[in-house]
């Protein structure tokens, strides 16, 4: 029987943007379970289009626009 999984940080189409970069701002597009890492990775898409790079979610903040 597989472990349960904890739920992920961030869901599809939440606002984030990059801890590094913050002017980098996404929305999330799609997130899958990293069985390697334990973790849950995630794609965003910038200006409607989605970047190749996989987001960990220590490498993203949920993007409040005020």
């Amino acid at each position: 029987m597989e472990p349960l999984k904890p739920q992920p940080k961030y869901q599809i189409g939440d606002c984030v943007s990059e801890i590094q970069r913050p002017e980098i701002i996404g929305i999330i597009e799609y997130l899958f379970w990293h069985f390697k890492d334990q973790e849950y990775k995630f794609h965003i898409s910038v200006n409607g289009k989605r970047k190749s790079r996989r987001y960990s979610d220590k490498e993203l903040l949920l993007f409040l626009n005020e």
